[in-house]
């Protein structure tokens, strides 16, 4: 086959590749191709794409953005697209990460681990998983079965943690305890130890459930992984789920578990005299309230999301459809944002605000 750059194949060969525009979301119609990238052999679906840009979906899950004119040797090699094999792609982990480290999988996760420890983190996973799915589901939020077999890492210490992430090219914060990544469609987190030196399992689930929490969201179409949600809305699905309520209903099966005690210990302190005049808007309108503060933005995000989940849940799945529904790799405006909630929330932002610091009151 002779070497032809993307440029080339996106006005002739890939103009016959079916690609849905509009949702970004594979069909089994849709063309594999396999091709050279910055030394690397990719294969995978292009999922759009112009003159300056490409974003292709390998079949391992992980999402390529590139120039055309970096693309080589060009070819297509199947008429569809699927996922490699959870034994696929458990091969390709073990080689990447070496000795050191074992792959358990599970049905739906593949969890890479320090040697003799698959006991300890893949069914945690699993399980987390299954219990997101069952929420979701018993409100009327729907559902798909993820295309990729869910990836995590998990380091054994912190240093090793922060020099892969730095290896990638992700800069890691102190405070960083592990994060789900869009692009490698991966979470990363490392074993935290308490002062003896055993894993800190309160620590280490905190992170582990916020983390699946977002991963599932974005493998099972509540989240698009083409256009993500306003942050707002994907932090505070992380963290509505870190409630022992929300992903342990048949141990903590009450209504006060599904309450963060974190997030509500920190809404207190930030709105104990009320919600700022403007602050909804602020929120549901992009980063401005992250940027001034942290912890008032996760716990707004939370108080907003936990009371919705809990008194209209109708509401709130067609909010996440909306969001989901957005047009592939496009920027949204603060005021897309606030058009899309006041679709479905309404306009009375100050009737929200009340509503949302009563009920915190009730809390």
């Amino acid at each position: 086959m002779p070497c032809l750059r993307l440029t080339a194949v996106v006005t002739r060969a890939l103009a016959a590749v079916i690609l849905v525009a509009v949702t970004g979301v594979a069909s089994a119609q849709q063309s594999t191709i396999r091709f050279d990238l910055r030394g690397h052999r990719l294969e995978g679906m292009p999922v759009a794409w112009n003159q300056n840009k490409v974003f292709l979906l390998e079949r391992d899950g992980y999402l390529h953005e590139f120039h055309p004119d970096e693309a080589e040797n060009y070819r297509r090699v199947s008429q569809d697209f699927r996922s490699f094999s959870q034994a696929e792609i458990r091969t390709q982990l073990l080689q990447e990460f070496g000795r050191g480290y074992d792959v358990t999988g599970t049905g739906n996760y593949l969890v890479v681990h320090p040697v003799g420890q698959g006991s300890l983190w893949a069914q945690r996973f699993e399980d987390l998983y299954r219990s997101m799915v069952h929420y979701f589901s018993v409100r009327g939020i729907s559902i798909q079965r993820p295309t990729f077999p869910l990836i995590a890492i998990v380091f054994p210490t912190k240093g090793e943690f922060v020099r892969h992430m730095n290896g990638l090219g992700i800069p890691v914060a102190r405070s960083f305890l592990g994060f789900y990544e869009n692009y490698s469609n991966r979470i990363f987190l490392y074993d935290i130890k308490n002062f003896v030196g055993q894993s800190d399992w309160r620590s280490n689930a905190e992170t582990i459930v916020h983390e699946a929490a977002h991963q599932t969201a974005f493998n099972t179409g509540i989240h698009s992984r083409y256009s993500p949600p306003p942050r707002w809305v994907a932090e505070g699905l992380g963290t509505l789920f870190e409630a022992p309520g929300v992903y342990d209903t048949s141990t903590y099966p009450h209504a006060h578990h599904r309450v963060n005690q974190d997030q509500l210990r920190n809404y207190q302190a930030a709105f104990a005299k009320g919600i700022p005049e403007g602050a909804i808007q602020a929120l549901v309108s992009g980063d401005r309230l992250y940027r001034v503060s942290p912890d008032a933005f996760y716990a707004l995000s939370w108080a907003v999301t936990y009371m919705y989940a809990e008194q209209e849940p109708r509401k709130l799945s067609r909010f996440l459809k909306l969001t989901a529904a957005r047009q592939p790799f496009m920027t949204y405006s603060e005021l897309n944002n606030v058009q899309d909630f006041v679709q479905v929330f309404g306009s009375d932002l100050p009737m929200i605000r009340a509503r949302v610091h009563r009920k915190m009151m009730e809390l």
